[in-house]
């Protein structure tokens, strides 16, 4: 089995004009644990009833451990596509990530 370039199987979330948009929503979790944390859900009215998955190398200008709940965010989707290996074996896409994730407000907690 060779080697595939994974980003070849999401299709974007591209708008009419055929450039991606940035989308709008709220982390609805984090998983911070030291040893399988790094990710969270964000849920978005541009993608009902889903949660897209984020790692964390894909936050940009904020601390990881610094997320929590109902932060608002801008980012851009990606659904991943099903595709065959080089041996003919099918691979699932798994939903909904998120990319290049934005902290735009913070919430107060006082």
């Amino acid at each position: 089995m060779s080697l595939m370039n994974p980003l070849q199987f999401f299709k974007s979330g591209d708008n009419e004009d055929g450039k991606r948009e940035r989308l709008y929503g709220q982390i609805m979790f984090v998983n911070k644990s030291p040893e399988k944390g790094g990710y969270g859900f964000i849920k978005s009215p541009s993608v009902p009833f889903t949660r897209i998955f984020f790692h964390w190398t894909e936050l940009i200008g904020y601390e990881f451990l610094e997320l929590e709940k109902e932060m608002d965010v801008s980012f851009f989707a990606y659904e991943s596509k099903d595709w065959t290996n080089d041996d003919g074996e099918l691979i699932r896409g798994k939903g909904w990530i998120a990319q290049k994730v934005r902290v735009e407000q913070s919430t107060d907690k006082d």
